[in-house]
């Protein structure tokens, strides 16, 4: 501990031991000078430890709680002197735990690195133009076969016999009476078949 503040803790502590022997007045009760003592031994102790912040915020405090505390009947020169010593006792080690205390460093904020933000690629959309039709467009395909079958074909006119004139037809068969009914070629017959099959198949029937 530095001279100042052992000299001001032996001093309170004397007139503490001077107090607590009697004076014309009631002197200070001997536990609450054991206890004051105790308490300036303990914050000389944390000082020179350099635990200023116990100092401050315990040692001191139960200090000015137990002077706070002494009976009003004890001799006054005492109780003032008390008073004072601790006083000028917390100012002392407010000053040596400042100078003690190490310097405070401050770190500079960093530069700000500007960023470079890149521009975002622009895309240029060119409109479908139109294209004419013609061969090849949806318009022009094949339409879709018809489904109708095709006319019967006409029989072979009869081929001229020399001397210009035409066979004779044959006789129509099956006739019965007035009622009956024309035969069709066996030719035309098989003709007319096959349009009709043809005609199935494309509606697919």
């Amino acid at each position: 501990m530095s001279g100042p503040l052992r000299q001001i803790g032996i001093a309170v502590a004397a007139g503490l031991a001077l107090g607590a022997c009697g004076s014309e007045r009631q002197p200070i009760p001997r536990a609450q000078a054991a206890a004051l003592i105790a308490d300036l031994e303990e914050a000389q102790r944390r000082v020179d430890a350099g635990a200023c912040g116990d100092v401050e915020k315990g040692t001191f405090v139960r200090l000015d709680r137990r002077v706070e505390r002494l009976p009003d009947d004890i001799d006054s020169d005492v109780e003032q002197a008390l008073r004072d010593g601790v006083g000028h006792l917390k100012d002392v080690a407010e000053e040596e735990c400042a100078a003690n205390r190490p310097a405070r460093t401050t770190t500079p904020d960093p530069t700000p690195v500007p960023s470079t933000t890149k521009p975002a690629p622009t895309t240029s959309t060119t409109p479908p133009t139109d294209t004419p039709k013609g061969k090849g467009s949806d318009e022009d395909e094949e339409a879709p076969p018809s489904t109708e079958p095709p006319p019967p074909k006409d029989p072979d006119p009869p081929a001229e016999t020399p001397g210009g004139g035409t066979p004779a037809q044959p006789e129509e068969q099956g006739k019965s009476g007035d009622g009956g009914t024309a035969v069709v070629p066996a030719p035309v017959q098989r003709g007319l078949r096959a349009l009709e099959r043809e005609g199935r198949e494309r509606l697919g029937l």
